[in-house]
């Protein structure tokens, strides 16, 4: 393995879709404390990492296929997974009156649907847009300040290219999509 593919390979893990979405969500508890932060770390940490990953292993393990040499309908119960389960954090959030998260779990919920039914007929790159996706969000909702992350955006799909996971035009749907879905849905 070439040294740019190992860095690549660093880049990838680092900023895997999952890893994404919670990294903006610590961003958002930075600007804004969550009154039960109890409640609203442990449903982070289980209906937005845990669980999709327990399907993403599960489901991978069947295929026999990482994420990247699914195609798009064979990544269908991972979406749908992770639907129901920003489904189910929205409904916490909104019983411990979280209104905040919430909306962003909302969000989270309509940016996994579109990206899901885009894939379904492109290979879009969920790193990129998760990534870029949800500076975007962030930036709109709390500070533009935030938008500064965004200059990482190039190195991830850098990685994912490398990998051989996406050629450029993938990449680049994939940041024109989650930059897109993030102006559409924080104008709601």
């Amino acid at each position: 393995m070439q040294r740019n593919e190992i860095i690549a390979k660093v880049i990838s893990k680092i900023f895997f879709p999952h890893l994404s979405l919670v990294y903006t969500l610590i961003t958002y508890m930075f600007f804004s404390a969550p009154k039960n932060l109890i409640v609203t770390i442990a449903t982070i940490v289980i209906f937005y990492y845990l669980a999709p990953s327990l399907i993403l292993i599960l489901h991978s393990k069947k295929l026999g296929k990482t994420i990247s040499e699914m195609t798009g309908r064979e990544r269908l119960p991972i979406i749908i997974s992770g639907a129901i389960f920003y489904l189910i954090a929205y409904f916490i959030f909104l019983t411990f009156r979280e209104l905040s998260m919430a909306k962003i779990t909302l969000f989270l919920l309509v940016f996994t649907t579109v990206f899901g039914l885009f894939s379904i007929f492109s290979k879009p790159s969920f790193h990129v847009c998760a990534f870029a996706g949800g500076i975007v969000f962030l930036a709109l909702l709390f500070d533009l300040r935030i938008i500064i992350l965004l200059i990482l955006t190039p190195l991830i799909g850098w990685s994912r290219v490398v990998l051989r996971a996406h050629t450029r035009n993938q990449v680049i749907l994939g940041a024109i999509l989650g930059v897109s879905l993030s102006i559409i849905f924080s104008r709601i």
